[in-house]
């Protein structure tokens, strides 16, 4: 559950102005709570879309909804270079996990 909290870190790092503007265009509040919400909301629902459990990660699991978050942040206009970076992270931690 580390390495899917390290998701969760990584994915919030990457995306927190992208969440900040659109909930501020909504008229949404934006504290550092309502935004751990919806970035945990975001990766329960990347490991839904591939077929994992949130709760009870696995490596492959982890891999799959990371790739789906990069997707998804592609389409966001997420610079590649960052979701390279945030990618590369998460498989030197995943590597680790499998050695």
């Amino acid at each position: 559950m580390k390495a899917r909290d390290l998701v969760i870190e990584c994915f919030m790092a990457a995306q927190r102005e992208t969440f900040t503007h659109t909930k501020e265009k909504l008229g949404l509040a934006v504290d550092s709570a309502t935004l751990e919400r919806s970035v945990v909301g975001a990766v329960r629902v990347a490991f839904r879309k591939t077929g994992g459990d949130f709760d009870e990660p696995t490596a492959p699991s982890i891999l799959r909804a990371v790739d789906a978050l990069a997707a998804t942040a592609s389409s966001w206009g997420t610079p590649e270079d960052v979701i390279e970076h945030h990618h590369a992270e998460i498989e030197k931690v995943l590597a680790l996990l499998r050695a």
